[in-house]
């Protein structure tokens, strides 16, 4: 069985590869690059802990966006280890800690599950500071719209753009030439998928009738249902949902 995961590899271990080494044949091909913006700013904001309620991350982009204007020799002002580091995903709750945040919601897996863990813990929020939400240029607006009906209140710093990569078409050719077709492609976010699926759908032809499309999380899900195909969702993004979504989609056609 071969896998394709739309996203660059984590190094040393990537946990993708890790959990699905055993079972198939994996390769990541990068699909997005990411350039940080307003590094300014983001300091400013990160260095007066005092105007926040906490912090909100839904990727973890955001955090190596942080991680960058800290540098090497600042540390996160102790005063954020007391307010809640609001997370989507283990991945981001994992830089998050390496930062120094406690955070909260890594198990939601969507902005909607997350903005509802947000309201429901009001209580441990100042009433009169918002949270900081650290994001991408290209964000959705679910979790801010959700926020902003139930009057919460909360301030967007954009930290990074995300961009196609330049060699992902040249990266499926070569995937292509050397192993034919993978079984499943897996995709990690709606940019992802806006990026290379066409792509994947030219240079296969025919043979894309055989692939099948995992997609983490609802939000990814949802940005492919106009392509009329099946697809298999994780429910959480981690590895593990991963990995049991395609082991029981190969169970279903044994």
């Amino acid at each position: 069985m071969k896998v394709v995961l739309m996203r660059s590899s984590v190094l040393p271990v990537d946990p993708y590869h890790d959990a699905l080494n055993s079972i198939s044949h994996v390769v990541s091909i990068p699909v997005l690059t990411f350039s940080f913006i307003n590094a300014e700013k983001l300091y400013e904001k990160i260095t007066q802990p005092d105007k926040y309620s906490g912090i909100i991350m839904t990727s973890k982009r955001a955090g190596e966006a942080i991680q960058a204007v800290l540098g090497e020799f600042t540390v996160l002002p102790d005063r954020w280890r007391h307010k809640p580091c609001y997370v989507v995903g283990e991945s981001t709750a994992e830089i998050a800690k390496n930062i120094g945040f406690e955070t909260k919601g890594k198990e939601s897996g969507n902005a909607e599950n997350l903005a509802q863990i947000i309201i429901s813990s009001k209580a441990d929020v100042l009433v009169d500071c918002p949270l900081l939400f650290v994001c991408g240029h290209n964000r959705r607006e679910t979790l801010s719209k959700i926020l902003l009906d139930n009057g919460q209140l909360f301030e967007i710093l954009e930290a990074y753009n995300s961009i196609a990569d330049p060699f992902i078409a040249e990266n499926i050719e070569k995937y292509c030439t050397k192993f034919l077709s993978p079984d499943y492609i897996v995709y990690f976010s709606p940019m992802g998928y806006k990026f290379s699926f066409n792509v994947w759908k030219q240079i296969l032809g025919d043979l894309m009738s055989t692939v099948k499309t995992v997609a983490i999380g609802k939000t990814t899900a949802d940005s492919l249902k106009h392509e009329d195909i099946p697809i298999i969702v994780a429910c959480k993004p981690s590895a593990p949902y991963v990995r049991q979504a395609i082991e029981e989609d190969v169970k279903t056609t044994l």
